[in-house]
């Protein structure tokens, strides 16, 4: 270990450091941006406290530091072992942090001396300055380089992210050096206000500093505008600068000539003619699709012409002007400059959608602008910026989509909602970065003291309140996305998750036309067709994009753009299967029309499809949306709305669960108007334990219900008093086989494979309830779905002729009559309370009963008794034969006793149906163990008889 005096000089330790790494190592300040033989920068400031210093030493050395220059405050942190072990790359040094600018500018060689740094400060428009600056030298072969919001850019075009707008010194020479690598002549740089303060620019030398505007920012950092303007003149008043740009036009360019040395050249820029400037704009003219004026340096006047639009851009037009002359453009030579320039990323950005996906887009669309506005000064100006386009949108209203952030400035937020409120139609407020607050305190915060009105929409999800915007908007609408612009994240508890507000209006465009299908599956995929790249344990769509591709999809949503396949593809998150979720959930909430979540233990897919069938005799054929086959989990639920179109005028979704807390996030997705609970039994028990945990599992869909909306549930079993519970004051109907119900049956009568029974609503006079499936538990579900159909409206004499034509689903006891047999296929799934109710079908058959079996999965610890049980009820109801033909079905055999059956395969069973000329064979299992095969070979050996 080495360690270094108060007296002794940087250049002592540079050579301490050149003995230990190689003159090309670079000096990191973050122990995160390490690489192999690199050198890790130890602050006091920034470490924060000892603890944190030795994990942040320990992570560079593992990624590879072979050198720790570290604070003489910082030496009591290591043990005996670590000394030992390290003490080879350690060097001690009295107080790092006023070295930092020094030994960072010596280590790079002094990079600010081998070129011209121009720094631009102000509230607003350094971004826009900036990088028009470098865009119109380097177009000019001028070489520049940019750093700031956008990160900093070589003069190659090479881009690199930034963590701060100005880094800090070590990164910032770092950056320099490598802009002189790459014979940058000048580097153009954003000072931010907090850089400034925490002396981020050491020792660089600045040729020219620059001022935008001041206005109302960071104040959670600097607690008052009067420390906020002290810290912008420290630019100012830096030694060695030789130019100063200045909008005069702005109160605080007084405070700046006061306080610079009065041999530094000044130029004044200004719109305002009386003005004493050096530069000065007039004749200014704001149209729909461009911006014209005239500059004049007062010898020369120039008409500039420019797409740019918004007074405030003038203002930024202006000090690029002024930088260009300064640097030695000739004033008449700089209108045509000016032309190659447009709008920075996330700066008044016009959405342009790929010009691939141009032929999908409704003829007309609203026009869609991303703004890093998150200042009441900044949100002004550009809902100013967009007044002069409405002459051409003449139907149209300006929508604003903001939020605020969270631990910052919270005396901003009730100004920025009340400029949105006088220069805004209508309003969405959302989400920015909350980090470590609740989103709608902040929320609270902006509206304080207002009350919402229609213009005003509350929408926490900002994905949510970007699509709802758009697919609500009317073609002419303008809409204005506030408040992140180019940034490609959203900071919630600490953590950055991606979050693109330009990728979330681009598809929410395209979907401006709901006509467009969405597909999961590459090999089904049709033209025209947008492919979610969702994720599971065993698959990635990502890895079909080609496939997806040469099927003539519209574009990918991804989770990564992958480059080298020509589809479109749109980022909307770092997890597609969330994603997935999200614009489900919106794409619901686009419809206005009534949605029936079916939940529960059994029968939900009867239950459903019955409902879907009166909704297709009701509202015709192709006018309502239902659930297909079995997609009624995480990933069936929402590819269901996404099929929701126009034409629909209501909704029916099963929604299925085998683990706790899945039911309600799916129910969220669909927002019913009406939740139908058919039961609640034993199913799912190796994950929810007990029937009250899927009680409550399956009740809780009724938190997504709105105040208007029904529940519909059973009124007959033993778990009223947790049902009642879930009601509160929301609407129901309750349903079952007890009299004093509001929907009943009574009178039930199975025949084979049909069940009838009366009908009573209300207790008013019965009706005759007419089913082609068997069994009483499908009298419940009917019961279930006529309840749901008649909160829609939809006459009980309708709805009775319908169901008439409802016929058995796949796998659901569905009868199949061959020669003297009857075989029941019941091969979708089990659990007890559906083999019961199967059992209790097949009992009420005459002639020999066969019941084969296959194992129930996810009964948890109980399994052998479960089992068990299946078998006692089958002797309880006289079936003649139990054949088991899995694990845990044996047990099944030992519940039902003689004559013990365990068969291992297809051809067991048949051998021992060889000695029967008649009989009603029921065939049920889990789906895991595919008894719908032995069904399969048990009908092809019956039909060749």
């Amino acid at each position: 270990m080495i360690n270094t005096n108060q007296n002794d000089d940087i250049y002592h330790i540079v050579k301490l450091l050149i003995k230990k790494v190689s003159k090309n190592a670079d000096l990191y300040i973050n122990s995160k941006d390490i690489n192999f033989g690199d050198v890790f920068v130890c602050c006091v400031s920034f470490a924060k406290n000892n603890h944190n210093s030795i994990l942040y030493i320990q992570e560079a050395i593992n990624l590879g530091a072979k050198a720790i220059i570290y604070d003489k405050l910082f030496s009591d942190i290591f043990t005996k072992e670590f000394k030992y072990k390290y003490e080879h790359l350690l060097i001690s040094v009295k107080n790092l942090s006023d070295k930092l600018s020094a030994l960072s500018n010596i280590w790079y060689d002094n990079p600010s001396n081998k070129l011209k740094v121009i720094a631009i400060t102000g509230t607003n428009g350094k971004t826009s300055c900036a990088n028009w600056i470098a865009n119109i030298l380097n177009y000019n072969n001028i070489l520049c380089g940019v750093i700031g919001t956008l990160g900093y850019k070589l003069p190659n075009g090479q881009s690199y992210n930034l963590r701060n707008t100005t880094p800090d010194v070590i990164s910032l020479n770092r950056i320099l050096s490598k802009m002189v690598l790459s014979k940058a002549k000048f580097v153009v740089l954003e000072a931010s206000s907090i850089g400034i303060e925490q002396n981020r620019l050491g020792n660089i030398k600045i040729y020219i500093s620059c001022f935008t505007n001041l206005t109302r920012d960071h104040l959670d950092y600097h607690k008052s505008m009067s420390h906020y303007k002290e810290s912008k003149l420290k630019l100012f008043k830096r030694k060695n600068i030789e130019h100063i740009v200045i909008n005069i036009d702005d109160n605080f360019s007084k405070d700046i000539i006061r306080c610079i040395d009065k041999n530094i050249n000044i130029i004044k820029y200004s719109i305002n003619k009386k003005i004493q400037s050096n530069i000065f704009a007039y004749n200014i003219k704001c149209y729909a699709n461009k911006t014209t004026f005239y500059v004049s340096n007062n010898i020369i006047d120039i008409k500039i012409c420019t797409p740019i639009l918004g007074v405030h851009n003038i203002y930024n037009l202006l000090l690029v002007i002024s930088v260009l002359i300064q640097l030695g453009l000739k004033i008449d030579c700089i209108a045509s400059l000016i032309k190659i320039i447009n709008y920075v990323e996330g700066r008044l950005q016009k959405v342009e959608i790929n010009q691939k996906l141009k032929k999908y887009l409704a003829k007309n669309i609203p026009l869609v602008i991303i703004d890093y506005a998150h200042t009441p000064d900044a949100l002004q100006t550009a809902l100013t910026s967009l007044k002069p386009l409405m002459k051409e949108r003449k139907k149209g209203k300006i929508c604003c989509i903001f939020g605020c952030g969270g631990s910052r400035d919270k005396g901003k937020r009730h100004l920025m909602f009340k400029i949105a409120l006088k220069l805004a139609d209508k309003i969405i407020i959302t989400t920015d970065n909350p980090r470590y607050e609740d989103p709608n305190c902040i929320i609270k915060n902006i509206i304080s003291g207002y009350n919402v009105t229609e213009n005003i929409t509350i929408i926490t999800d900002r994905a949510e309140a970007i699509m709802s915007s758009i697919w609500n908007s009317h073609e002419d609408d303008i809409i204005l996305i506030a408040g992140k612009g180019h940034e490609k994240y959203q900071e919630i508890e600490g953590e950055k998750h991606f979050f693109d507000d330009y990728q979330w209006a681009t598809f929410s465009l395209l979907l401006y036309n709901s006509n467009i299908d969405f597909s999961i599956d590459s090999r089904t995929i049709k033209p025209g067709n947008i492919f979610i790249a969702i994720k599971g344990k065993n698959f990635d769509g990502h890895q079909f994009l080609n496939q997806v591709k040469n099927n003539l999809a519209c574009a990918a949503i991804v989770d990564h753009f992958d480059n080298e396949i020509s589809l479109p593809q749109i980022k909307l998150g770092d997890d597609t299967n969330f994603v997935l979720k999200q614009i489900s959930k919106s794409w619901r909430k686009r419809f206005d029309i009534p949605l029936i979540a079916v939940v529960g233990s059994n029968g939900k897919t009867t239950t459903t499809q019955i409902i879907a069938l009166i909704l297709s005799e009701w509202y015709g054929r192709n006018n309502y949306l239902s659930t297909i086959d079995n997609f009624n989990n995480e990933i069936g639920v929402p590819i269901t709305l996404l099929r929701m179109k126009k034409n629909h005028l209501a909704a029916v979704i099963e929604i299925g669960m085998n683990h706790i807390n899945e039911i309600k996030p799916l129910s969220d997705l669909c927002s019913p108007n009406i939740v139908i609970i058919t039961n609640a039994q034993r199913e799912h028990q190796e994950f929810l334990i007990s029937i009250e945990n899927v009680v409550k599992e399956n009740g809780s869909a009724v938190n997504s219900l709105s105040e208007s909306g029904t529940i519909i549930l059973p009124g007959d079993d033993n778990y009223s008093n947790i049902w009642n519970s879930i009601i509160n004051d929301k609407n129901f109907i309750k349903f079952g086989l007890y009299k004093q119900l509001d929907v009943y049956a009574d009178n039930i009568k199975i025949i084979n494979d049909k069940t009838e029974s009366d009908l009573f609503i209300n207790n008013n006079i019965p009706v005759k309830l007419k089913l082609n499936i068997p069994g009483i538990h499908n009298i419940r579900n009917a019961l279930a779905a006529i309840s749901g159909c008649l909160v829609l409206k939809i006459p009980i004499d309708f709805i009775l002729e319908s169901i008439k034509k409802f016929q058995s689903i796949y796998g659901r006891l569905q009868f199949c009559y061959i020669k003297n047999f009857v075989l029941i296929n019941d091969t979708y799934n089990a659990n007890p309370d559906s083999f019961e109710s199967a059992i209790d079908v097949l009992s009420s058959l005459s002639g020999i009963k066969i019941l084969i079996c296959g194992d129930m999965g996810e009964v948890g610890l109980d399994s052998y008794k479960l089992h068990f049980d299946i078998g006692a009820y089958a002797k309880k109801k006289n079936i003649d034969f139990v054949i088991s033909v899995g694990k845990d079905s044996e047990y099944i055999s030992d519940g039902f006793g003689d004559p013990k059956l365990f068969l291992k395969n297809s051809q067991e069973i048949i051998n021992f149906l060889k000695n029967i000329n008649s009989a009603n064979i029921l065939i049920k299992g889990s789906r895991f163990m595919h008894m719908e095969q032995i069904l399969d070979n048990i009908y092809n050996y019956l039909n060749k008889e």
